[in-house]
């Protein structure tokens, strides 16, 4: 298997570097014309990936910059022909003007379906795919995952030889390969009579991917927490989080409320935030607690007539003790159901 990187850069960008020898720097690519439409009427893009990705046939054999801006990736790997499996390709990328080393691998895997050759990627590490160009036949199928990349996909496949509906055998696979962008994580906190919770207070932990912090429904921090980026009584939002899977747990219930005991879990998605693009469900980095509201309970009980009654209370096993004239009980924060008082007066 021969193997080709390329490293592009923008005007706009300081030059980069690659630690590995076997990735090429080079200079910013000359754009070219691309014939979206494509020039060989035997071949047609095809069906999409298995993330529902519609691949666009483009002509000829450009390379990832020709495709797509220079400044939308960091650099182009390319696996020649044969294009077959491989496992844990090492990747790394250096930025001089930081210093900051980004690491990863990627893995692609080859098979073969009733229509042709398909293969599929899966990047570990701090690298997406923002686009994949498979080249079969006299030109290839571009699969654009613009903005935030892609980290996994399947059923990729070279354009479709029209005379026969089958794939063309892949001839190469060109990665233009970008950094993995964080995302954001979302905690709604409702009340268990509906809607959210009419106190803020509540506090979290948040752990995973490397991350463990603390963050208060406020619009304050508390000392050594995380900010609450969502300024609405029971939202809470975090940004900037690596993306993966997190586990919250209430630490603190709000003012009113009793708190929510059981540990939820939910999967950071690349490029969501606090703003524009907030998590929606538990696959996309959103987590729900639901808190009971409390009440507190009062029982007062007086004689008519000083000293002739004595009065005991008892409320689902809290009492108000020896028999006294007036008895008083009160049991706070309860949450909602159905309590039995009993009230006992000396004959």
């Amino acid at each position: 298997m021969k193997v080709i990187a390329r490293a592009f850069r923008a005007p706009s960008r300081s030059r980069v570097r690659r630690l590995r020898t076997s990735f090429l720097a080079v200079g910013l690519a000359t754009a070219m014309s691309i014939g979206l439409a494509g020039s060989a009427a035997a071949q047609t893009a095809g069906p999409p990936s298995g993330d529902n990705v519609q691949p666009t046939f483009v002509d000829g054999n450009p390379t990832c910059a020709a495709l797509l801006p220079p400044d939308s990736f960091l650099f182009e790997y390319k696996q020649e022909e044969p294009v077959e499996d491989a496992t844990n390709i090492p990747l790394s990328f250096t930025n001089a003007d930081t210093g900051q080393t980004l690491m990863g691998t990627l893995d692609i895997d080859v098979s073969n379906s009733s229509q042709g050759q398909v293969f599929s990627f899966d990047f570990d590490g701090d690298f997406v795919a923002i686009g994949v160009f498979a080249k079969g036949g006299s030109g290839g199928n571009l699969y654009d995952y613009r903005p935030t990349g892609n980290a996994d996909d399947s059923l990729l496949h070279a354009p479709v030889n029209t005379r026969n509906n089958r794939f063309f055998d892949l001839s190469h696979i060109s990665f233009c390969i970008g950094q993995v962008q964080p995302g954001a994580l979302r905690i709604v906190k409702n009340s268990s009579k509906g809607g959210l919770v009419q106190t803020p207070g509540a506090e979290f932990s948040v752990t995973g991917s490397g991350y463990s912090e603390k963050v208060t429904d406020s619009t304050t921090t508390p000392n050594g927490q995380v900010p609450d980026e969502d300024p609405e009584t029971g939202e809470i939002c975090i940004s900037g989080l690596t993306p993966g899977q997190y586990t919250v747990a209430e630490t603190k219930a709000p003012q009113g409320y009793a708190g929510d005991q059981d540990t939820k879990t939910a999967t950071v998605v690349s490029g969501t935030n606090c703003t524009d693009n907030q998590p929606t469900g538990q696959s996309n980095g959103q987590v729900t607690f639901s808190d009971p509201p409390l009440t507190d309970l009062t029982v007062h009980v007086k004689g008519q007539l000083n000293d002739e009654t004595k009065s005991r209370i008892t409320c689902d096993g809290e009492s108000s003790g020896e028999l006294a004239d007036p008895a008083d009980l009160s049991v706070p924060g309860l949450e909602p159901g159905t309590y039995t008082c009993t009230i006992f007066i000396d004959p």
